[in-house]
């Protein structure tokens, strides 16, 4: 499948995504603990489940069984705690990062487990982890993968000013359900 993508995207980086491009790109390489349906419903996403306590102030997550990053290690809870962290640091730069300010403190209570405590009740909390910015933190991402995700799709090339070319993720939780083997984007200005 080839696209026009529009422009060339400031950021691959999840977390410092906001032009049109960037964000059509991380729904292909990132998925954040819930998911954003073709209806605009919110869906599970890394989390198989969530709750919230009765008084809407904390929200526990539970992670899909053996989920991997796009080069096939193991993506734990506590990768998504640190990503959840960094976006909502007060010295970051994540243009999203002011819809997590009712977050008062993060956890992962296991490898799968995700705890949220709030300020307030935020009923629109799982819309929020859907965005780029709740895409989990890689720990150990090294300078010759530019980009290791856990979305449906991997980056195999960037030619900046020419294209993008995204493969399906084998390691995604439901590669089997993802259609198109090979997109390509092109950036056109």
């Amino acid at each position: 499948l080839t696209r026009a993508l529009g422009g060339e995207p400031a950021t691959l980086n999840p977390r410092f995504a906001e032009d049109n491009a960037a964000l059509a790109l991380m729904q292909d390489l990132y998925e954040g603990l819930t998911a954003e349906a073709a209806d605009g419903s919110i869906v599970p996403g890394a989390a198989a489940t969530w709750s919230v306590s009765d008084d809407g102030r904390t929200w526990t997550f539970r992670l899909r069984e053996n989920l991997r990053w796009s080069n096939g290690t193991p993506l734990t809870a506590a990768q998504y705690v640190a990503g959840l962290d960094a976006a909502r640091a007060e010295d970051s730069q994540a243009p999203y990062s002011a819809l997590l300010q009712d977050v008062t403190s993060t956890r992962a209570t296991d490898s799968r487990t995700v705890v949220l405590e709030m300020a307030r009740a935020v009923t629109y909390l799982p819309a929020v982890l859907a965005l780029p910015v709740a895409a989990p933190q890689h720990l150990a991402a090294s300078a010759d993968v530019p980009v290791i995700g856990n979305g449906p799709y991997r980056l195999l090339a960037r030619r900046p000013g020419e294209k993008i070319e995204l493969e399906r993720n084998p390691h995604y939780h439901s590669a089997g359900s993802v259609a198109i083997e090979h997109v390509t984007y092109l950036t056109l200005e």
